[in-house]
């Protein structure tokens, strides 16, 4: 029997502007039809047909690449502005004792930074995006614009540009990696920049065998065919169920949002590099994350998970493996969601800067894939509660399609830190563990972590978790005119170890000096 441990929201948060609502809204949910069909092109590229299109397509530009907000520019300005505004209240400690709920220890290594991709033809793009997934015996991470690979003991074992490895004929960016562990493959997927009104490529890519080092199946997807000419396909997701691979962008058009955008593949036909069609469904709730399926749960569908501005709307996909039969339903309002806002930008100490190179802390969106299991779903975002503070979910009521907050906990460093790109993952147990990014006035940009196991209280309150690493230097090179702010990862990644029971693997972002990201890889257990 899963525990019932919901925590009450602070009554800061009725202060707040913007706030989300929740209502039961299953009796609304629809069928949704597709907007389109569609299919790739697949090759198959080895490591040495990587390096000779290296060699031959040097890469150039060192850009700021730009934060696109659902809701408008200057509408994301105002809403920001407007946190920013209110004064910093101190959070109240409101747990005691044990601030990492049963984590026995972690080891951490250095990931790969901005420097590294001049080492593959390009200098340093900002921000890093930083993704990465543990497998049976390596850990990949992506970047912009890069993917390394690692073994477990932290020996970096391969390095190149994401161009380069896709086969790409323009820079690649926004990429994710996630390993599957039913099957046995590794999965990449890469946005690129548009290379005219009517095309953007969009690829994913898989592992021939169980090493990322090897030979992949790249598959290339003209995203303009079914969301139109001058549309961009942003802030792609990948989620993994048993039989498919599911995705998941938010789609621009030449001055408006146009919704977030779903399509799945079957496996069975992608791990072979054989032709594939699929459906596409389009406007949907905006950043609209699928889900990562565990292995053990044989169920025929998908949650996809959104942090919408009225509250966290899902939607159910049946039969994601089978173009012809696919089934989208939505939207599923999820009830019991305390109320949110976007969270302030992040202050950094005085000799950074403090306000004047704050860091971006984004707005509500969920920034990962979720954790589905049987009746449970997990997900974490950043909201205002005085300043940026992350809050996790369990998410109940699949089965009956009536979804609603099992579990939900508001957690941070100290009274005044700036808590924010959070991520989480969770085992069949019903284990989960959080990373996140944290600053305060006594301490430059942390990597994070927290988790609790089956059984505990709910996360909540002050003084929670530990830190990995703190960088050791102040973000004052990355600035985005745009926003006015210090260019911030836009994602951080949690995933379990297939291999060791109750053990996750993070990944997150730290500064190395003004100008340069870095990454820092770190193991946690219970």
């Amino acid at each position: 029997m899963k525990r019932l441990a919901v925590v009450a929201a602070f009554s800061v948060c009725t202060m707040l502007v913007g706030v989300a609502t929740a209502q039961n809204a299953a009796g609304t949910a629809k069928k949704i039809a597709p907007v389109g069909w569609s299919a790739p092109t697949v090759t198959e590229r080895t490591p040495e047909q990587m390096d000779a299109f290296a060699a031959s397509h040097p890469l150039v530009g060192s850009p700021i690449v730009p934060f696109r907000p659902t809701m408008g520019d200057a509408e994301y300005r105002r809403l920001k502005a407007v946190a920013n505004a209110q004064p910093r209240i101190a959070r109240p400690n409101l747990m005691s004792p044990i601030p990492l709920h049963g984590i026995a220890g972690a080891t951490a290594f250095a990931g790969g930074n901005a420097n590294e991709n001049g080492s593959v033809g390009q200098p340093g793009w900002a921000p890093p995006d930083t993704e990465g997934a543990i497998g049976n015996s390596q850990f990949v991470q992506t970047a912009n614009n890069y993917i390394n690979v690692y073994s477990k003991a932290g020996v970096l074992l391969s390095s190149r540009s994401l161009t380069s490895f896709m086969g790409s004929p323009t820079n690649t960016f926004d990429s994710r990696v996630q390993w599957d562990s039913l099957w046995g493959r590794w999965v990449v997927t890469s946005d690129t920049f548009p290379l005219s009104s009517t095309e953007q490529l969009f690829y994913w890519a898989v592992s021939k065998t169980a090493s990322a080092t090897g030979a992949w199946w790249v598959y290339g997807w003209n995203t303009n065919t079914v969301t139109g000419t001058g549309s961009f396909w942003d802030f792609p997701s990948l989620g993994l169920q048993q039989d498919s691979m599911i995705f998941t962008a938010n789609v621009f058009g030449t001055s408006s949002f146009l919704g977030a955008y779903t399509f799945a593949v079957p496996k069975a036909q992608v791990y072979n590099g054989q032709g594939v069609y699929f459906s596409v469904f389009g406007g949907l709730d905006a950043t609209l994350q699928p889900p990562h399926v565990l292995k053990q749960d044989e169920t025929g569908f998908a949650w996809l998970a959104a942090a919408a501005s009225g509250g966290i709307k899902m939607y159910r996909f049946e039969n994601p493996s089978s173009p012809n039969n696919n089934i989208l339903t939505g939207p599923y309002t999820v009830t019991g969601v305390p109320a949110y806002s976007a969270p302030p930008s992040a202050v950094q100490p005085a000799p950074c800067g403090g306000g004047t190179n704050a860091l971006d802390t984004s707005d509500t969106r969920f920034v990962n894939a979720s954790t589905q299991y049987g009746d449970l779903l997990y997900q974490v975002h950043s909201v205002n509660v005085g300043t940026a503070t992350p809050r996790y979910y369990v998410i109940s009521g699949l089965s009956s399609s009536a979804p609603t907050v099992h579990e939900t906990g508001l957690f941070w460093n100290t009274s005044t830190s700036s808590d924010w790109n959070a991520s989480i993952a969770a085992d069949t147990s019903d284990n989960l563990v959080i990373t996140y990014s944290s600053v305060d006035s006594g301490y430059n940009a942390q990597v994070r972590y927290v988790g609790r196991q089956h059984g505990d209280a709910a996360i909540s309150g002050g003084g929670v978790g530990a830190s990995l690493h703190q960088s050791g230097a102040c973000l004052t090179g990355d600035y985005d005119p745009n926003f006015g702010v210090q260019r911030w990862g836009d994602y951080s990644a949690v995933t379990l170890d297939p291999i060791t029971a109750k053990t996750f693997w993070i990944i997150n972002e730290d500064i190395i000096d003004a100008s340069t990201w870095g990454n820092e890889i770190g193991k946690v257990h219970f």
